[in-house]
């Protein structure tokens, strides 16, 4: 509120649980929230140790261990695909389901989206390249879809 600036959203994903199939051969599907306790989640750049899972209003948060912590979001994912763990995936993961590399965990439970802002100045200080450039994101995201 006490910016400046303009925040624009160029694209929004959604967050999923995946895993390997041989993870889940090995460990089990969790099939409850609670049931990540016992499971091992790669943890990603900054994310806090406890996971929210909503569905039909109820919220179900569980603090979750992790022997892996990446700093990479790509590495999260070469993790799970390796079948090292859980982990908290964006859109980004969609080939690997497809082609079977991960499949979904808890897939009844929404665990929220990542969205991605462009911010720049308002006004006449904002400049028309970084305006036009958000557009052209905006473009190739929906696009994308």
């Amino acid at each position: 509120a006490d910016s400046s600036a303009v925040a624009r959203k160029i694209f929004e994903s959604p967050r999923i649980l995946a895993a390997s199939p041989a993870y889940v051969a090995e460990h089990g599907a969790p099939t409850a929230p609670a049931d990540l306790a016992h499971h091992t989640v790669i943890m990603g750049p900054a994310e806090p140790p406890v996971l929210s899972l909503r569905r039909n209003g109820r919220v179900a948060s569980v603090r979750v261990g992790s022997r892996v912590a990446i700093s990479q979001h790509e590495g999260v994912l070469a993790g799970a695909v390796a079948g090292l763990g859980i982990a908290r995936l964006t859109g980004s993961c969609r080939e690997n389901l497809v082609d079977g590399r991960l499949v979904p965990v808890l897939p009844d439970w929404d665990i929220g989206s990542m969205e991605v802002h462009a911010v720049y100045a308002t006004g006449k200080t904002a400049k028309p390249a970084a305006r036009a450039f958000t557009d052209f994101l905006i473009g190739e995201f929906r696009d994308a879809r």
